[in-house]
């Protein structure tokens, strides 16, 4: 499993992903008008989207143990316009 970031550029008005195991360390830049991401906040969205992954790990051997308990999976989305 990968988790994955949809941003949504305001610059262009386009979209594209990020992968949490995407390397670099600074800024997240637009791939169609090369806005950048600020590195700090480029650097706080990483660490949330590893924090989503553990969770979904979590929840994924927490199902597996033999406990019978149901399977659970989380998205995150933002809902509403800018």
């Amino acid at each position: 499993m990968a988790t994955v970031a949809k941003i949504r550029c305001f610059s262009c008005k386009n979209s594209f992903e990020h992968y949490c195991n995407t390397p670099g360390g600074g800024g997240i830049a637009c791939p169609f008008c090369y806005a950048v991401l600020p590195s700090n906040i480029a650097q706080q969205m990483r660490y949330s989207m590893i924090i989503h992954a553990e969770d979904n790990r979590s929840l994924r051997e927490y199902s597996g143990n033999g406990t019978g308990t149901p399977l659970f999976q989380f998205d995150l989305l933002e809902v509403g316009k800018k």
